[in-house]
């Protein structure tokens, strides 16, 4: 699949909209879940947090995306969305490792990763697409 599709960009776009907390990870974290709870039934069919990916693994949030009823709609569509925060940790090189990890479990059909400040992440990891979204851009 090229570029992001637009589920996981509108997304990205309505978290750096927001001005969410940056003074703490857990703080972070509860604003976008309410964030992410006012979307559901329009966008979203479920809010998953600290979602368990396997023994080893646990994603901040899983994101259930509606389905899309047009035909013009590729398969490849995101339904399952897994959302990382980070605020103030993780070298790149860490966070990329952690993408690519919960990218190999097959769990999720996109990836998007929150930070306090804004960074780049290739389109993909390991075939599956990633995003990021700046915690920062919503105090501006």
């Amino acid at each position: 699949m090229t570029g992001k599709p637009s589920t996981l960009n509108s997304i990205a776009s309505l978290i750096e909209a927001a001005r969410v907390p940056l003074s703490t990870e857990e703080a972070a974290q509860a604003a976008l879940h309410e964030l992410f709870k006012g979307m559901v039934p329009d966008r979203l069919e479920a809010v998953e947090r600290e979602y368990r990916v396997d023994a080893a693994n646990r994603i901040d949030f899983l994101l259930v995306a509606k389905p899309h009823q047009s035909r013009l709609v590729p398969r490849t569509w995101p339904r399952r969305i897994g959302v990382e925060v980070k605020i103030n940790k993780g070298s790149a090189r860490a966070i990329y490792r952690q993408i690519e990890r919960y990218a190999k479990t097959g769990c999720f059909d996109a990836l998007l990763i929150v930070k306090n400040r804004a960074f780049s992440l290739p389109q993909e990891v390991c075939g599956v697409p990633v995003a990021a979204a700046s915690l920062g851009k919503g105090w501006l």
